[in-house]
């Protein structure tokens, strides 16, 4: 049992450490490039800031004049004719009769069963009470709005893969360590069934050993799972067929700019905070649109006459005019629309005031995590080395009968828990960071941060 218990857990090392199945060794600068360039979210995203500025484009169009050419093909089921009959003009498809005139009876064809004619027409708006204006801030505001999404989700999945590139390398971490626990009981195993072989220890001694060693055993299965499922999110959020193995280690975190400075900073370059700025300007424009609505539109107009065949009316070659339009009356809708768009400017406001005080909150929040992370790695390591000479010491002692296998037990199981609290340690710290960069809006910094020194490899 003890020799199958080795042979697992190197079995179990050599397994975290190379897969079985297809690899592929990734940085976390190549790992962020990967996620920039094949994520769907962020396709999406960059198709929805396209949107925006081709809408802020086609509300500049409405600035420009207008110019279109009309055609007509007209057909008509008789020629248009005069009859002239005993003196009197006649038509026979109007109304219009003239007095009797000294000409002979006679029908004259004055247009015949078909004409074509083309207008070409132009238009160019003058004024309009602000509403084209207020158009084309709504639209550069909603350019600027899915522009700062875009940078949120950037924000979000970059965090997202610091959680996943560095937790597959924790989850490795904590299968070595299970491991090296469950080869370190085995030897404790064997050493205490010589013990009682020779009559130096009772069986419950032994037993207690084999208890905590199959124990570790399950331990090691669970993070044998464990960083199955992180390689598999990993390769997930990467869009890879295979599985990666993560090259950039857990970098040390040094210590935090004042909270009041990154309270600050997130209030001022937070992406969502950004995006409800230019959602409140695109709700103010809507405002200055909708009492557009209660003054005139002018506008000038002209039109030429391409081709005419109509020889009943005359057109004229030529037109140039002015129009004016004053609305007087439509059922109350203006006055209705300019409460709702007031009202969506107080929403707005609303919704910008909560989030100030949820980004404040989040930054403390990551902030505090981040101290508590560093806290409690030095406390770790401060007790690091004491754990390790308690084990050696319980060993000894045991192997002298000074000791009972409990207490050997207790210290290797202690060592363990202060090697994996280390690692995960090191982890929170790093996530809070880098989830610190990302409330404050400087996610790019996040690639500075993966890239300090390596964190120290002494405590496996």
């Amino acid at each position: 049992m003890t020799a199958c218990a080795r042979v697992f857990a190197l079995a179990a090392v050599l397994a975290a450490a190379n897969p079985a199945s297809a690899q592929e060794s990734l940085s976390f600068e190549q790992a962020l490039e990967r996620l920039y360039g094949d994520n769907k979210s962020l396709a999406a995203a960059g198709f929805a800031v396209d949107k925006a500025r081709a809408q802020a484009g086609q509300a500049r169009g409405a600035r420009w004049p207008t110019v279109g050419l009309e055609g007509k093909a007209v057909y008509w089921n008789d020629p248009v004719v005069v009859q002239l009959e005993d003196g009197t003009v006649f038509f026979p498809d109007f109304p219009i009769t003239l007095p009797p005139l000294p000409i002979p009876t006679a029908i004259i064809e004055l247009e015949r069963d078909h004409y074509q004619s083309a207008l070409a027409t132009a238009t160019q708006p003058l004024y309009a009470g602000g509403r084209i204006q207020a158009s084309v801030k709504a639209a550069d505001a909603a350019t600027g709005a899915a522009e700062q999404s875009q940078r949120s989700d950037r924000g979000r999945l970059a965090l997202e893969l610091v959680r996943r590139y560095f937790g597959q390398q924790l989850a490795e971490q904590s299968v070595q360590v299970r491991a090296a626990t469950l080869e370190s009981l085995a030897e404790h195993v064997e050493d205490a069934r010589k013990l009682e072989q020779e009559g130096q220890i009772a069986r419950a001694e032994r037993l207690r050993a084999e208890v905590a060693l199959a124990e570790a055993q399950r331990d090691l299965g669970d993070a044998q799972r464990k960083a199955a499922l992180a390689r598999s999110a990993l390769a997930a959020i990467l869009n890879s067929e295979v599985e990666l193995q993560p090259s950039t280690p857990i970098p040390e975190t040094a210590a935090p700019e004042p909270l009041e400075t990154l309270q600050q900073r997130a209030l001022a370059a937070n992406p969502q905070l950004r995006q409800a700025g230019f959602q409140r300007v695109r709700a103010e424009q809507g405002v200055r649109a909708v009492r557009g609505e209660y003054a005139p539109a002018v506008g000038l107009f002209a039109l030429a006459n391409v081709y005419d065949e109509d020889s009943v009316v005359k057109k004229p070659e030529w037109a140039l005019g002015v129009s004016v339009t004053v609305p007087l009356f439509d059922g109350f809708q203006r006055r209705h629309k300019l409460h709702a768009a007031q009202a969506q400017v107080d929403q707005v406001d609303a919704l910008q005031e909560a989030g100030e005080r949820d980004i404040a909150l989040l930054v403390e929040q990551r902030y505090q995590q981040l101290a508590n992370a560093r806290d409690q790695l030095q406390s770790y390591e401060t007790t690091r080395l004491l754990a390790q000479e308690s084990l050696r010491a319980q060993q000894l002692a045991f192997s002298e009968g000074l000791a009972n296998s409990l207490d050997v037990v207790d210290a290797e199981l202690s060592l363990s828990r202060l090697r994996l609290g280390i690692h995960s340690a090191r982890f929170d710290a790093l996530v809070a960071h880098a989830g610190l960069l990302e409330a404050c809006g400087e996610f790019e910094r996040i690639r500075d941060l993966a890239a300090l020194a390596p964190a120290g490899q002494g405590d496996k």
